[in-house]
């Protein structure tokens, strides 16, 4: 009886085991993945981003998600009327080239393009 008791334990343990390391695994794809944005928060990024001079990219560069942003790109943080009004892009930063802007996950991976008017 108690070998009985000891293998559902061993097997719940493994199971807790296997959902742990798929979880981790999970997490590092949704951080790789690109981010929907609807039209109006697409406006919202783009109307407080758009006179930023700080992030903008001089050099020519046609990023696509999930391209991986080179080194010599410097990334700005998002103002905060972005994050406050939309929340889903607390964590990523941006740059801005002449008729993009592109934003950019943790793992500096681009995680969505926003093209200017």
């Amino acid at each position: 009886m108690y070998k009985n008791i000891s293998m559902v334990w061993l097997a719940v343990g493994l199971s807790g085991l296997t959902h742990a390391a798929h979880s981790q695994s999970d997490d590092r794809l949704i951080s790789r993945q690109s981010i929907k944005l609807t039209a109006e928060q697409e406006y919202i990024i783009r109307e407080n981003v758009k006179d930023v001079r700080g992030g903008l990219v001089t050099h020519n560069v046609t990023p696509k998600v999930g391209d991986k942003i080179p080194p010599d790109i410097e990334l700005s943080a998002l103002p905060s009327l972005v994050v406050e009004k939309v929340p889903q892009v607390k964590a990523l930063k941006f740059f801005v080239t002449k008729d993009q802007i592109v934003l950019v996950s943790p793992s500096n991976t681009v995680a969505h393009v926003n093209k200017k008017p």
